[in-house]
């Protein structure tokens, strides 16, 4: 797809589904025959048939990444006296995604552990697997798959929206939030997905890239982690601000070392 046809914002539309389906095939040439592409509401849903995966298509847009003015006014009438790192957020204006694959879902434990030894192996079949990174590059390296980058998550949990939530500007009522926060991806039915077809973007996930406050600063020795609502829920004070699509994290915060995670095959 040519890149000078994309405008500011721009993401493909819902009733395009037929072309992105006829990209997509010409995307993938002789390995379509790996995939059973299928539409499924307003996305495509590709399964790749070597490990049974699911894999959602995101197609290429521009997007603003971080936290935008309009999110913090958004934030604070949830909480007038909250207080952003704003280096941690830094917003960076007209940002180009191109096509992949991203799972549906992410990785769960029953995949795993068929390519992973888990010697305290001890997580409900249908939950996010929480593992740590030299794991996830050892079974990434197996799959000749990768984890996103930042870029790349904030543009596919976002979805194309510009709230401080990809479910909106306000946090729904318990109720609601259960369905988005859920760690049980046994019956995708009963929860809630965002715009593109993507369940469990708040489990908290490894990116691939080093992190760092912002581009002024170095880069440290840990890795971007985004998302994270789920994991703190039921929320005590302010822990809803981890499901804020702009939010993110060093991964040297994470208990134990290990999150979730979810896995890009490349279009390009």
């Amino acid at each position: 797809m040519d890149i000078s046809s994309i405008k500011k914002g721009y993401i493909m539309k819902k009733y395009d589904l037929d072309r992105k389906k006829t990209y997509l095939k010409e995307k993938l040439g002789s390995k379509s025959s790996l995939f059973i592409i299928k539409s499924e509401m307003n996305n495509i849903i590709a399964t790749y048939l070597p490990y049974n995966l699911e894999f959602v298509y995101i197609p290429e847009g521009v997007y603003n990444k971080g936290l935008s003015e309009e999110e913090k006014i958004q934030a604070r009438k949830i909480n007038n006296e909250i207080c952003f790192n704003e280096c941690d957020m830094e917003l960076k204006k007209d940002i180009h995604v191109s096509n992949i694959l991203v799972t549906r879902t992410p990785i769960l434990n029953s995949f795993a552990k068929r390519y992973i030894d888990f010697e305290f192996y001890k997580g409900e079949e249908n939950f996010a697997a929480y593992l740590k990174k030299e794991s996830i590059d050892s079974l990434c390296k197996q799959l000749n798959l990768r984890l996103p980058t930042e870029i790349e998550w904030e543009y596919f949990a976002r979805a194309g929206s510009t709230d401080l939530f990809s479910f909106g500007k306000q946090l729904p009522n318990d109720d609601e939030l259960e369905k988005w926060l859920s760690f049980d991806f046994n019956d995708l039915s009963c929860i809630n997905s965002n715009e593109f077809g993507l369940y469990g973007i708040y489990t908290g996930e490894w990116c691939s890239d080093y992190y760092q406050k912002n581009s002024y600063l170095p880069q440290t020795k840990e890795f971007v982690i985004k998302g994270g609502g789920a994991y703190f829920w039921p929320w005590q004070a302010d822990e809803w601000i981890w499901c804020m699509s702009a939010m993110r994290m060093s991964s040297k915060e994470l208990i134990d070392g290990e999150c979730g995670f979810r896995l890009v095959y490349d279009l390009n």
